[in-house]
């Protein structure tokens, strides 16, 4: 992801920028919130290592069972987070085969960007 992520950061419009769409600002909001989901999915992940490990460790189930009884919030979470990031990754493949170089107006990458800014805002 973060390789797809670099080649849109590298994307220069082509075309007037009719619409006065501000790309640059547009990126580092994505990037935002790409950085954001992330950090949420290694937070999910830690929750369960944590359980775990004292589970194993210290020979206390007590916080690992919390965890189970919780588990399906965790992974409907995790799920979510993990799809919207397949789905980015997959449909920029798509268009964008690895070693091609993107081509696209103002407004093409702007509803790009959006899509997946979109994507990426959870409640």
């Amino acid at each position: 992801i973060l390789i797809i992520f670099s080649e849109i950061l590298k994307i220069t419009p082509s075309g007037a920028n009719n619409s006065r769409v501000n790309i640059p600002k547009n990126k580092l909001i994505l990037f935002s919130n790409l950085h954001k989901t992330v950090k949420e999915i290694e937070s999910l992940i830690n929750k369960y290592n944590s359980a775990y490990t004292i589970l194993i460790d210290e020979k206390n189930p007590k916080y690992f069972t919390e965890f189970l009884l919780n588990s399906s919030d965790v992974v409907s979470e995790l799920s979510e987070r993990a799809d919207a990031l397949d789905h980015i990754a997959c449909f920029w493949r798509a268009v964008f085969p690895s070693g091609s170089r993107p081509v696209m107006t103002y407004d093409e990458l702007n509803a790009l960007l959006s899509d997946f800014k979109m994507n990426l805002e959870f409640a």
